[in-house]
């Protein structure tokens, strides 16, 4: 079953209130990003699309839920913590939360008024209705709360003009720790500075809402004075009559002066090793001599309008449009890199996309005890590659352009069922068809929770407050893109010895044979939470089942993607966590979060009559898929060993090598663990979190070239075991938001902050990246060959809101 299987990065931008906040982060699967997935805030209008490489960036609540959609995928939702914005939110999972920091002493009266201790709960297990409306209706406008019956009252203050916005400013230095390279010289790598602006303006009523964003981020890489800048711009426009309209447009550019074009980054990190006596030397001449520029362009815009019919049933409609640029360009002088005659190669890739979709959602009971929702969703999409490629080495010219559309449409009807808010049953079914490639009518997915605290009420108490156990099955399949970007293959047809040569001009486009990828998965899942609330432990179980997984194969000198195999995955994640454990006075708040997880991937079929196919590395030691094997084992030489599986030596005690190349190691590690903690006194906070992985081989490429390439590959595979101290946090807000202000000043808050990335890492061996892989393709896990560094990152944040 495909699922979207990674969201990167979440990284706090702006914060207006302490319980919003703006996160960003990449979606990914097995062949690279995800452009044009769909992230919505359930319930609500406000959403976004991923760009180019899957990037997106969506403001939200703490409690908001983020709904992931994409087509033949599984439709993910998240719940938004207080974590994912470096703890500055405040969950409302608690029974009686105090609601800091206050924007205004008239909330504060507001609370003191309110008797209810369950003003903000848990919106799985609360009897209470809440506004799906999130927009304009901020905390500081609350006058006055009451509660009656089962409905939450607020008064908010006139006029109903509100005004809000944000300054966040972030001076970092950046640098590479000695100790993330394979020997003590340093001397190919600089620290540089980045400076990043960020502001935020909204103008928001009762009828009309408006956001704007912009950035603009600029520094030097790690390698010469060469910048790079990154610049975006977005707007958000809303206005609510009889047919709410929300009109949101994005546009972002980034300019890279020195990419990693046909790994150009690793090979100056080799010439600075393999030859030391005159490294620098050839270093400066190729940084002197080469250009690897990428432009990257994005601008996206929708149109959003729902309307209620009844109050039973919603209609609502969304259209967008999506254009992603990117040009790469590439230039070698004669005689470097590996090239006899002058290099030269722009290429350029531009994708337009055209989505529409209509949904009908119904709500109603069909008895005092049962409760039916349902939605029928129809999606079109209709996307167009631009492709042109054109390449000149010496005075042979060559061009290869190439023009792709295809058409998508999807049908997805769901209904759940709720028998007395404790017992929820979801049946949904898609239905999918493209003008490229087969159709698929019946993709069946199913959901069946149980809240046994709320069918029990004796059960609960002041240690064991909530539960909530699930079971899911589902079927999915996923289409080829029309481009396939993950460029991991390309060095496959050359020995590591000849690497110079590399280039990735070798990209590949869908072809008609591909047949539509399929699976089906099964989880099972419980949620518990203790202490009132505060402790939090949730468990997932997984099962999945993949078929006609698309692998590049190599036929005759050259790559064609095919249906090459199945796969079977089985997964276990375990997460802990406890919100805003304080002291007596409430002056100490302290929260943490440990979270374990263990995958197992093996290959069950291959589809391709071959023993093995090799999808990343060289031509001589690569990761492949074989049957019964994880995906991705590494293959190269190896000892030669008898039936006891000593190994075997000749008369002068060396070891002898395998007649043929055997597989040397797993990239699967044993387990991953991530820790973070939170400490806060009064208007101080304290943060820090830990990245532990136990296991995953990795074949140290880098260590072997140093030594001359000589020596069996199978003495090169480390243990890739690593703990990276991946940040520390330290910050102070100047202005005491709970203090008794009988105005609100035009600053509501001021806070500084000093942070550390990636301050520290603890490797089995030394020079192990474990954030980067083989020339940053996405099938290599488990190469190291002149991998890129782990960068280090030192700052100052200044976030400035009014």
């Amino acid at each position: 079953m495909r699922s979207i299987l990674l969201i990167s990065t979440l990284l706090i931008t702006s914060l207006v209130f302490s319980q919003r906040g703006t996160i960003t982060g990449t979606l990914e699967e097995e062949g690279g990003p995800l452009p044009g997935a769909t992230i919505m805030v359930k319930g609500t209008l406000n959403g976004t699309q991923t760009d180019f490489d899957g990037n997106y960036s969506i403001e939200c609540n703490v409690g908001d839920i983020l709904v992931i959609d994409y087509i033949g995928f599984v439709t993910r939702e998240i719940v938004v913590t207080a974590a994912m914005f470096g703890g500055d939110g405040i969950a409302y999972s608690a029974p009686k939360v105090e609601v800091k920091p206050i924007q205004n002493s008239a909330y504060a009266n507001a609370l003191k008024k309110q008797k209810t201790g369950n003003l903000f709960p848990n919106i799985a297990s609360t009897p209470y209705t809440y506004t799906k409306e999130t927009g304009y209706r901020s905390f500081s406008r609350i006058q006055n709360i009451n509660t009656k019956k089962n409905v939450v009252y607020l008064t908010y203050f006139k006029p109903d003009i509100y005004i809000d916005g944000s300054l966040n400013n972030k001076l970092a230095i950046k640098n590479i720790q000695s100790g993330n390279l394979p020997n003590n010289q340093n001397t190919l790598f600089q620290t540089v500075f980045r400076n990043n602006h960020d502001a935020r303006f909204s103008i928001v009523s009762e009828k009309f809402q408006s956001t704007i964003n912009a950035s603009l981020s600029t520094g030097r890489n790690l390698y010469n004075s060469n910048s790079t800048t990154e610049k975006a711009v977005s707007g958000l426009f809303g206005y609510e009559s009889k047919i709410p309209l929300t009109i949101r447009v994005n546009a972002s550019s980034h300019i890279d002066n020195l990419a990693n074009i046909n790994g150009f980054q690793n090979l100056l990190i080799q010439n600075q090793f393999i030859e030391p006596t005159n490294a620098l030397d050839t270093t400066a001449s190729l940084l002197n001599t080469t250009r690897s520029k990428k432009t990257q362009n994005h601008f996206d815009s929708s149109l959003t309008a729902s309307y209620s019919i009844i109050d039973e049933i919603d209609l609502e409609s969304q259209s967008s449009i999506t254009i992603d640029t990117a040009r790469e360009q590439y230039e070698a002088q004669a005689g470097t890199l590996g090239f006899e005659n002058a290099y030269t190669s722009t290429k350029e890739i531009t994708t337009h996309q055209f989505q529409s979709n209509l949904s009908a959602n119904t709500d109603f009971y069909i008895s005092d005890w049962i409760g039916v929702d349902t939605s029928t969703n129809g999606k079109y999409i209709f996307n167009r590659l631009d492709y042109n490629f054109i390449e000149r080495n010496g005075d042979i010219p060559l061009r290869i352009p190439n023009d792709l559309t295809k058409q998508v449409f999807e049908l997805k009807n769901n209904a759940t069922i709720d028998y007395d808010n404790f017992l929820f049953l979801t049946l949904s079914n898609v239905s999918y068809t493209s003008s490229i490639q087969e159709s698929d009518w019946w993709i069946p997915q199913a959901m069946l929770s149980f809240v046994p605290t709320a069918a029990f009420y004796d059960i609960r108490s002041n240690f064991f407050n909530y539960a909530n156990l699930s079971v899911r099955y589902g079927e999915t399949v996923k289409d080829s893109p029309l481009l396939y970007r993950n460029y991991s293959h390309n060095a496959l047809a050359i020995t590591p010895e000849n690497v110079t040569q590399f280039s990735n001009r070798i990209d590949l486009f869908f072809n008609p044979d591909l047949q539509l990828e399929q699976g089906k998965s099964f989880e099972v899942a419980a949620s518990f939470k203790f202490i009132r609330h505060r402790l939090l432990l949730d468990i997932a179980y997984t099962e999945e089942e993949n078929e006609k997984g698309v692998f590049p194969i190599l036929e005759g000198g050259t790559f064609n993607l095919k249906n090459s195999a199945n796969t079977s995955f089985h997964g276990l994640d375990i997460e802990l966590t406890s919100d805003h454990i304080k002291s007596y006075d409430d002056n100490f708040n302290w929260s943490t979060s440990v979270s374990l997880s263990r995958k197992r991937i093996k290959v069950s079929k291959l589809l391709i009559d071959q023993p093995r196919i090799p999808v990343s590395g060289f031509s001589t030691i690569n990761t492949n898929l074989i049957e019964g094997a994880s995906p991705g084992v590494i293959v190269g030489t190896a000892f030669a060993r008898g039936e006891d599986n000593t190994i075997l030596t000749d008369e002068n005690g060396n070891a002898l090598v395998a007649d043929q190349p055997q597989i040397i190691g797993d990239p699967i590690p044993d387990y991953n663990i991530g820790l973070s903690n939170t400490f806060s006194y009064k208007r101080f906070e304290l943060g820090f979190t830990l990245d532990y992985q136990k296991g995953g081989d990795i074949w140290n490429g880098t260590q072997k070239a140093i030594e001359g390439f000589a020596g069996i590959d199978e003495s090169f595979i480390e243990d890739g075991t690593y703990l990276n101290l991946k940040s520390i946090t330290a910050s102070y807000e100047f202005i005491d938001k709970n203090s008794n202000r009988t105005h609100d000043p035009f600053i509501t808050s001021l806070k500084l902050s000093v942070y550390t990335h990636n301050i520290a890492t603890w490797s089995a061996f030394k020079g192990a990246t474990p954030y980067s892989t083989f020339f940053d393709g996405a099938s290599s896990q488990g190469f190291n060959f002149f991998n890129t560094p782990i960068t280090s990152q030192t700052g100052i944040q200044i976030i400035a809101k009014i």
